[in-house]
């Protein structure tokens, strides 16, 4: 190959054949061939000049050069352009210190995370000695960008071939300029003599050619010339052949391929800091230890910072490592950074083998507690929980100039907890776990725990690339694919690089990056899209940050009070609603506003708009602020919102307002709460824009402003309201959020279920009707057993902890239901049903599967030594979620209400079959959540509400008989039980450790409530009470496994949402929310006339429910002819026809279809309806769905059974119905059947096609016309 190339070549002029070769490979289309074009180039000027002739190459002589090159040789470079890398017509911006730039990706794995490291290592240290090679590289960058931004818009740039593409004329003559260079540092040419020739057997390997061949076909130079011997030196695939970045020809600089730019300015870079005299090496390594230190504080936050490890004699024993991060209530990552070094393979051993040393030495501590130094306050704050030392881990991050990245070790750290990662490796790794929508610290946890599994079952599994296995675990939240962890398990090369190239191509298609990092570089690493133009710009490292607008390239910046950790609650909370408030108005009026602005001199194109906001007890406290202090005093309550602007010409070239408000969120709510026929909304930014105009010292502003805010004020409801409406749980604001599903811990039991499949060689199938029962049900027993044992290893603790989540899951319940009340009131720009139906799905879930937790609590008996901790939570809810599952599975496989089967594959993964379903329960679901919307809008959200006083008389909602059998039958009145759950559920109760829970005795629940009712409860009465409403240890004893899941305890009392006490010894557990909703458990049935759980036909209270049921019965078919009569007139309606020769003497007076409870005809749309008024008990577990069904629908004396025989005799007999309403047209009309309802049937949806119609809809229905 060597001598036809060099034959080839010196035909012609060596410059204008290096032009042709370099603006060829730009072409987007050669990008694959990049291997090829370095070895022509390479070899091109290898040679010396004076070998070359100087006949002009012209593009047709080029085509034919590299047709006959791609014919002869384009086998052998098969195996080394394998790899595709990411598609460089998809430009991925790079972020320096404010400036954009763009760069070939050539044939690295990772060329964006190579110039980041670069520049983060080299860019901040001041070395003098670097300052050529820093130049260097931005001038690549930049000429790179260049070539690529002419490109991008070129026509010709698209054109894609299979093979090479030769480029025109006018494309080489286009960008043959931007690889000449007027100058260069003679240190940075490459020399071909400074490269070592290669080995006959590395000629062989790196010429295609197979290493059977002997030694004797080994291609020969022929030639006896040997300068011209000398000057070749052989170009080795896969390694950068280039020591420079410019080569000389005939007395002009040129520019090497950019592709090999980075891998030489790394090779340059290293000589001088990894030199023999080490005289960098401590600015290097200092500069390190920040970057890490930062790199940590953007993914930990302060709370989970810690300052060490201590022994109760308060010895610190964490001194050997450079900072520690707490995960959880046990668990810590003790972090160690490997500074610079010439010999850093033996640095990294010999560290890791002393931090397992460490490790070792803490061990035989007694007790060991983290701790945080309060520096404010002078004082050590010590966790109250000891470490679980089987539950450190160590993480041990070296860094190196050097593109070699990858290391390997004869040892398996991670088996000890150790774990070794390249700073080019973990700062992607933290930076994609923050962006997931879980728990930063347990998602960490979660992966090194995934890697140690993965490491421990394949033996260090073969990758070419540390981040490989990262990329399937990030995407699958596990190292399971389909189901299964192979023996072995390769991960597909280039993994990372395909993966990661396409995450920040697709991050970076949006500009606000480029805006942010132009105006504030290297400072926030966080952005988020909120909505329309606005977004959310965070320093997680300080929570600093705040809101930006986007307008035509140009932001405008709202920033939140500095330092976010050392604000207080109520300062955040009004800083974040003010925030809201203007990017809200400045978004949707942001044209406007510009414009207007335009006329008096401010140009939002060329100038700055900058708004900070600063609460009155921030201004008070921060010498900084000193300035502020007299709008901060102006706060009081009549004027809450203070806005100072002023124009800073000379520095910023801006305009800058300083917002500051009052930190009291009491007397914002004065500001923005509900009042008649006033908008504070336009009045307060009315004030905002006529600052702006008195910064711009336009003078008489009111007049103009408030013309300028009528026109654009387009928002008829208020958008933005702070209303400190009453609730019944007097403890529901200090509801932290409940902790919810995790996915790495629900990949971890699908795993274990994997696991056990596989154990019991279950075959690979599909399995239907009984078959699929009895899997279902191993699956189940399986999953439960692993759940008893699991709780069965933590104190007592665990119960406090379950209830605790669930009062918090019921928090979050209670508040979205409020939230939804305020939304339907406000304008809002997104869904909102949509959002509340999510928002219900997943309430609901954590709700059944944390209940269900407890409930299995209960049944174990928990008496072991561990301490429950959020991890333990996670994997527990996770384990539950997978139960109720099976739950589902086995009633559907039970009721047939749909074809369901499972299927197993061949790696064991469990696959619901889902062909066909009777029940859209999707669409019920939806339906319910849009009814509840549409109620609240028909409640008023403006009431003045009285507080509640002490010594209320509370009249009895229940009537005299059921009161009378509940006491009776039970021994207390209802009406007492009631009184009790709501006295302890509305009233606060001093608060203790146990919060949002309270636990009391008997006597402390009387005297909590003679404080409240003057007619309160005998204490006898409450212990009974008490008793009935409490579940304890013995509860389900008894109990087989499946007998205290949620659904199957949806028919007992026992069960939390309706026994919502817990007896722990002699006093009573109990959440405050769950108290209340056990109210509407309690009384939502009761009034129904239904029981809440199954009682015999015996009990006196059921007889008294039959009594409740019968008049609700008769009430909803006297509503439902109100309302016929109300749409269509008297005429029009016959109602409880039971006598049919009221309608006609030809009829039967009592035919066999029975009665009719609604006739009525509509003249306009000819149409004749048949209703019947139903009243049914509804319940939502799937026995009661069945019973419901067919009471409806299925059973063979189901109503629609009945009704279809009314419809049959009025269908048959219509023409003497119309006769009857004096209809003398009796062509054309049709019948329709139906159901009058007050609620939402799951009847409603299934397959049987009949009409439901709400009660409130009725009217609506009638005058329906089909023909439209």
């Amino acid at each position: 190959m060597q001598n036809e190339l060099i034959e080839q070549f010196t035909q012609y002029n060596k410059k204008e054949f290096y032009q042709w070769l370099i603006v060829s490979m730009v072409h987007p289309s050669n990008q694959k061939f990049g291997i090829r074009c370095e070895l022509l180039i390479h070899t091109l000027i290898s040679i010396n000049e004076e070998k070359f002739s100087n006949k002009i190459l012209i593009r047709e002589e080029f085509e034919e050069f590299i047709s006959w090159f791609e014919q002869k040789y384009s086998n052998h470079f098969l195996m080394m352009e394998d790899f595709e890398p990411f598609k460089q017509a998809k430009l991925i911006p790079l972020f320096l210190d404010g400036e954009k730039y763009y760069f070939f990706y050539g044939s690295l794995e990772r060329p964006y995370e190579a110039l980041k490291q670069f520049h983060e290592i080299v860019f901040s240290v001041n070395i003098e000695e670097l300052n050529n090679i820093k130049s260097e590289f931005l001038f690549s960058l930049q000429r790179q960008t260049d070539i690529l931004t002419k490109l991008r818009s070129d026509y010709e740039a698209q054109s894609e071939n299979t093979s090479m593409y030769i480029p025109s004329l006018e494309f080489f003559n286009k960008y043959k300029s931007f690889f000449e260079v007027d100058c260069v540092d003679i240190k940075h040419l490459h020399n071909s003599k400074k490269i070592p020739p290669l080995t006959e057997t590395e000629k062989m390997f790196d010429f295609g050619i197979d290493d059977s061949v002997s030694n004797a076909k080994i291609p020969q130079l022929e030639t006896d010339d040997t300068d011209l011997k000398d000057s070749i030196y052989f170009y080795e695939m896969g390694i950068n052949n280039f020591n420079g970045l410019y080569t000389k020809i005939d007395n002009k600089f040129f520019i090497i391929p950019f592709e090999s730019h980075i891998e030489t300015i790394y090779n340059l870079t290293s000589k001088i800091i990894y030199n023999e005299k080490f005289q960098y090496m401590d600015r290097i390594n200092d500069s390190m230890f920040q970057r890490m230190m930062k790199m940590l504080s953007y993914f930990f936050s302060p709370p989970h910072r810690l300052d060490g490890l201590m022994d109760m004699s308060k010895n610190i024993h964490s001194k050997y490592f450079d900072t520690l991060a707490q995960i959880d209530s046990n668990k810590v990552i003790l972090f160690k950074f490997i500074p610079h070094s010439n010999n850093l393979q033996n640095s990294i051993g010999d560290i890791a083998q002393k931090s397992f040393e460490e490790l070792e030495k803490m061990k035989l501590v007694d007790e060991l507690f983290m701790f945080r130094f309060e520096r404010k306050k002078h004082m050590v704050n010590m966790n109250q929980t000891p470490i679980d030392m089987s539950e450190i881990k160590i993480m041990i991050i070296f860094e190196e100039l050097t593109l070699n990245y990858m290391l390997g070790f004869a040892e398996d750290w991670k088996e000890k907890n150790i774990f070794i990662y390249n700073s080019l490796d973990i700062k992607p790794i933290l930076q994609l776990l923050s962006e997931k929508e879980t728990d930063n610290n347990t998602t960490l946890w979660q992966y090194l725990e995934a890697e140690k599994r993965q490491s421990l079952h394949n033996n260090n599994p073969i990758q070419m690339d540390a981040l490989d296995s990262f990329a399937v675990y990030y995407e699958n939240e596990s190292f399971a694919i389909m189901g299964q962890q192979p023996d072995l398990m390769m991960f597909v090369t280039h993994s990372w690089s395909d993966f990661y190239h396409k995450h920040l191509y697709e991050k970076y298609q949006d500009n606000i990056y480029e805006l942010v990092e132009s105006s504030f570089p290297n400072k926030f690493n966080r952005i988020a899209h909120l909505g329309n133009s606005t977004y959310e710009y965070i320093d997680t490292s300080m929570i600093d940050g705040g809101r930006c607008v986007k307008h035509q390239n140009k932001l405008i910046w709202i920033v939140y009070p500095s330092n976010g950790f050392n604000l207080k609650d109520e300062e955040i909370r009004v800083s974040m609603f003010i925030a809201e408030f203007l990017s809200f108005y400045i978004d949707r009026y942001k044209e406007s506003i510009f414009e207007f602005l335009k006329n008096f001199s401010f140009d939002i194109n060329t100038q700055d708009f900058m708004i900070s906001i600063f609460p009155d007890s921030f201004v008070k406290q921060n010498e900084d602020l000193e300035h502020l202090l007299q709008y901060a005093n102006k706060i009081d309550d009549k004027e809450n919102i203070v806005f100072s602007s002023q124009i800073r010409k000379y520095i910023y070239n801006e305009i800058f307002t300083a917002v500051v408000i009052t930190s009291k969120l009491e007397r914002l709510e004065n500001t923005f709460g509900y009042k008649e026929h006033i908008n504070p909304e336009k009045y307060i930014f009315k004030k905002f824009i006529e600052s702006l105009l008195l910064a711009l010292n336009i003078q008489s502003q009111k007049n103009s402003v408030s013309k300028f805010i009528e026109n654009i004020w387009d928002i008829k409801e208020r958008a933005f309201v702070l209303e400190n409406k009453p609730v019944d749980n007097a403890r529901l604001e200090g509801y932290q959020k409940p902790l919810l599903f995790q996915p790495s811990f629900i990949a971890n039991v699908n795993q274990e279920m994997v696991n056990y499949l596989k154990q019991l060689s279950i075959e690979s199938k599909e399995y239907w009707v009984e078959d699929a029962k009895q899997l279902n049900n191993l699956i189940f027993e399986f999953l439960q057993k692993k759940l008893e044992d699991r709780i069965s290893q933590f104190d007592s603790s665990i119960l406090i902890y379950a209830y605790k989540q669930i009062e918090y899951i019921e928090g979050k319940r209670e508040k979205e239901k409020n939230q939804m009340k305020f939304d339907v009131e406000k304008y809002i720009e997104f869904d909102i049903h949509e959002r509340y139906y999510k928002e219900k799905i997943e309430t609901s879930e954590l709700a059944v599967s944390a209940k269900h937790i407890l409930h299995t609590t209960l049944k174990v008996t928990p008496q072991g030594a561990k301490s429950i901790s959020e991890h333990d939570w996670y994997y527990l809810m996770a384990c539950s979620k997978i139960i109720n599952e099976t739950i589902q599975r086995s009633d559907q496989l039970h009721y047939r209400l749909a074809k369901t089967g499972i299927e197993i594959t061949s790696s064991y993964e469990l696959i619901d079959i889902d062909k066909s379903s009777d029940i859209d329960f999707n669409a019920h679901y939806k339906q319910t959540t849009s009814s509840q919307i549409i109620s609240a809008k028909n409640e008023s959200t403006i009431t003045e509400s009285s507080e509640e006083e002490e010594n209320t008389k509370v009249s009895s909602p229940f009537n005299e008989q059921l009161n009378s059998a509940w006491n009776s039958e039970y021994g207390f009145y209802l009406e007492n039980m009631i009184k009790v759950m709501m006295a302890l559920g509305r009233f606060e109760i001093k608060k203790d450790s146990y919060f949002p829970l309270s636990l009391l005795s008997v006597e402390e629940i009387f005297e909590h409530l003679k404080n409240i009712f003057k007619e309160t409860v005998a204490l006898g009465e409450i212990k009974k009470i008490l008793a009935f409403l409490s579940l304890d240890f013995k509860t389900y004893s008894n109990y087989k496994y499946i007998d205290y899941s949620i659904d199957r305890l949806m028919r007992k009392k026992e069960r939390l949402n309706l026994s919502p006490f817990i007896r722990i010894d002699d006093k009573y557990l109990f959440g405050h929310q769950l108290l209340l909703n056990a109210i509407d458990g309690w009384t939502f049935p009761l009034f129904e006339g239904d029981s809440p759980f199954s009682i015999d036909d015996t009990n006196l209270v059921k007889k008294e429910l039959t009594k409740i049921h019968d008049k609700l019965d008769k009430d909803l078919e006297i509503l439902t002819c109100k309302e016929a009569v109300k749409s269509l007139g008297e005429e029009f309606v016959r109602c409880n026809i039971d006598k049919f020769q009221t309608l006609s003497k030809k009829f039967q007076q009592k035919p066999s279809c029975g009665e009719i409870d609604l006739l009525v005809i509509n003249p306009n749309t000819k149409m004749v309806f048949i209703m019947d008024a139903k009243n049914v008990n509804k319940k939502l577990h799937m026995s009661a769905i069945d019973r419901e069904l067919n009471k409806f629908l299925k059973g063979k004396k189901s109503y629609l059974i009945k009704l279809n025989k009314k419809f049959d005799f009025i269908e048959e007999n219509k023409d003497e119905i119309l006769k009857h309403f004096k209809i003398e047209d009796k062509s054309g009309w049709k019948v329709k059947k139906g159901f009058v309802v007050n609620t939402l049937y799951i009847s409603a949806f299934y397959k049987e096609k009949v009409d439901f119609v709400l009660i409130d809809d009725l009217g609506k229905f009638l005058q329906q016309d089909e023909n439209l």
